[in-house]
């Protein structure tokens, strides 16, 4: 059974002006499958509406037209089967590391010794050992990202839904978080959809690439990278690599219609 499954999702939203109500469509007729434990990157022109649709599969909003399910089921509501990890981190100010990547657990009732035994794993898998006792404010970028994530996945999600995660970061940082993703998905095998503009982190990371026009926004572009696994920061310069590259850009630049 596929993870999603999305079929013709059309997303309008209402807006007014001057008294008159217009209705912008954003989704147009959207539909494709995700499979287990992959690892999809979706990419798109700015305001092509990447971030609501992955709110649809999140379960945050609904689609105007259309049916997105996860697991067989219809999405109606969010689901601690599928997390959300945010550009702007989203972490507790007033909780330690320890108790941001705890907070989830928590809720889930789980008994103490088994929450400190995944927190700790959890901390180790993406290094911010020594910096259990730390507040938000007291992190780098770097460091507040790698507490989102833990927080994301140490509730063992099915589903990691990643929007822009490494948009803030600098270049050196972001390609190191992105090795430590594809560590933590060898280690945990759930699946992982993420958003992004970065082309090159997109190749990185993925099994699969869905591309999205301009509003209203439909697929123009879905492709396999079958690149080898594990994945090393070399294969940046294979020819594969470069090749799956250039048709993305190739795609996008005729889609915005850069001259």
């Amino acid at each position: 059974m596929d993870k999603f499954e999305l079929i013709n999702i059309s997303k309008s939203f209402s807006s007014t002006n001057n008294g008159l109500m217009n209705e912008s469509l954003v989704l147009d007729n959207i539909s494709f499958n995700i499979e287990p434990c992959t690892i999809t990157s979706i990419l798109g022109p700015s305001g092509c509406g990447k971030s609501t649709l992955l709110n649809i599969m999140a379960g945050f909003i609904k689609p105007t037209k259309g049916s997105a399910k996860f697991n067989g089921d219809e999405i109606i509501s969010t689901n601690p089967a599928r997390v959300v990890i945010f550009q702007e981190y989203g972490l507790f100010d007033w909780k330690t590391v320890q108790g941001n990547i705890e907070f989830g657990l928590k809720a889930k009732n789980f008994p103490t010794k088994e929450r400190q035994a995944l927190v700790k794993k959890y901390i180790d898998l993406v290094h911010l050992q020594g910096a259990e006792d730390k507040y938000p404010s007291e992190l780098s970028g770097g460091m507040k990202q790698r507490a989102a994530i833990a927080r994301a996945i140490a509730v063992e999600p099915e589903c990691l839904l990643m929007d822009e995660p490494f948009g803030a970061l600098d270049s050196q940082t972001r390609n190191i978080i992105q090795d430590e993703i594809l560590a933590i998905w060898r280690e945990i095998k759930n699946t992982i959809v993420s958003i992004t503009h970065n082309i090159d982190e997109a190749v990185y990371l993925s099994d699969r690439i869905i591309v999205l026009s301009k509003i209203p926004s439909r697929v123009i572009l879905d492709i396999q990278t079958n690149l080898n696994r594990p994945r090393k920061p070399e294969i940046r310069l294979s020819n594969e690599f470069r090749e799956i590259h250039d048709l993305i850009w190739q795609t996008l630049r005729n889609e915005i219609q850069i001259i």
